[in-house]
């Protein structure tokens, strides 16, 4: 909540209208997020899993955009109010699209808890998302605004621990299969951030597309694994996997920022050396 609230203070109102007015690559991202990597796992990859993995495969790379793009999008830059709108309407297909595409290509049947993941949205989006545009040109905001990155910085690399922690153990149970999980879901998430990147126009809007197209609700899948298919304990894995590769992929994102911002300086004209 304190991710999205701080991700929040700039966002102008204006660019979340715009961002709902651009029809064409609003549904060209929600296709992506939801049926790119399905369709790869379904055409390519189901013959090398077992039946509880190929599951899980299917439903981790079905899930929504995660809260994280918001905040990512503003750590790196991006349109955050953007990654906003993307993010709330691929949270509010989910309870279909999920469900449809595990039944299509996986042909098991899952259920979500609609009236529990409305109130989880309100509590940890529309919450924080509000008190920002009420709090955002307050003079107390004005010294937090000078190094919100750093704490989005140090907030996240909490989430990261407090992910990876739990679910150690049952990683190292599975460390071959795991590793094998962990090389095609980077290699899959790595496509969605490339096509996301490839629709938006310009630098911002790129890496806004790029870390909504990969960057999903993990914990999500994780829950919906566990509680939908209790008897089948590796249909959970993928999902946990997904979940560590998820912030692995945070590296070449910023080397691929880094670089990027180094080459447009370089581009740019500098003033003359003055002589004394």
């Amino acid at each position: 909540m304190f991710l999205i609230f701080l991700s929040c203070l700039d966002i102008d109102l204006k660019e979340i209208i715009n961002g709902l007015r651009q029809y064409p690559k609003l549904v060209g991202i929600l296709i992506i997020v939801h049926f790119f990597s399905p369709l790869i796992i379904f055409l390519f990859l189901k013959k090398f899993f077992s039946p509880e993995i190929y599951l899980g495969l299917i439903l981790v790379a079905s899930v929504p955009v995660g809260r994280s793009a918001v905040f990512l999008s503003n750590l790196f830059e991006g349109q955050p109010e953007k990654a906003l709108v993307i993010s709330t309407i691929s949270n509010i297909l989910s309870p279909l699209l999920v469900p449809l595409i595990v039944y299509l290509l996986a042909g098991s049947t899952i259920s979500f808890d609609v009236t529990s993941m409305a109130k989880s949205m309100a509590i940890i989006v529309i919450v924080p998302f509000l008190l920002a545009l009420l709090l955002q040109n307050h003079r107390l905001i004005s010294p937090i605004k000078k190094i919100q990155t750093d704490i989005s910085t140090v907030l996240v690399a909490f989430i990261v621990w407090g992910i990876i922690a739990p679910i150690r153990l049952r990683v190292l149970d599975h460390l071959e299969l795991s590793l094998g999980l962990t090389f095609i879901s980077l290699f899959l998430m790595g496509l969605n951030f490339i096509l996301g990147y490839l629709i938006g126009k310009d630098h911002p809007e790129k890496i806004t597309y790029g870390i909504s197209a990969a960057y999903k609700n993990y914990s999500l899948a994780t829950i919906v694994a566990a509680t939908s298919f209790p008897s089948q304990v590796l249909v959970a894995l993928p999902s946990l996997v997904y979940s560590v590769s998820n912030n692995i992929l945070l590296l070449p994102l910023q080397f691929l920022l880094k670089s990027k911002y180094e080459s447009q300086d370089r581009r740019r004209p500098h003033p003359p050396h003055s002589r004394h």
